[in-house]
């Protein structure tokens, strides 16, 4: 599960990847997020998340500084869970996570 868990990540830094360089490119927020498929809130937050952190990169002036920038640019994840509202836990919900669980055993992602 571990494997499958940080192959996710890589996906996830994959897509970023891929929305920042297209948007170095001179690519919308809206153009990127429809050939993606991802929400234009999402790239957006995602090229702020960029442009600031090179703000703070250019801005550097010790060693630490930088390498302070560089890790908080690449491997810091952000997310607002404040806006999200509470999901009840109820037992069509259980026995819905109980069968995708076993389709995802079945998968077998791991080996």
């Amino acid at each position: 599960m571990i494997k499958w868990m940080e192959a996710e990540g890589v996906i996830r830094r994959m897509k970023q990847f891929d929305v920042i360089s297209r948007h170095r490119q001179g690519e919308s927020y809206r153009h990127i997020a429809r050939e993606l498929g991802i929400d234009r809130k999402t790239v957006k937050a995602i090229c702020d998340r960029y442009k600031e952190g090179m703000d703070a990169l250019v801005s550097s002036k010790s060693e630490q500084e930088v390498e302070d920038a560089t890790e908080q640019l690449v491997l810091t994840r952000s997310y607002d869970s404040s806006k999200r509202r509470t999901r009840t836990y109820t037992p069509t919900v259980e026995a819905r996570m109980k069968e995708l669980y076993k389709i995802f055993l079945d998968l077998k992602f791991w080996e």
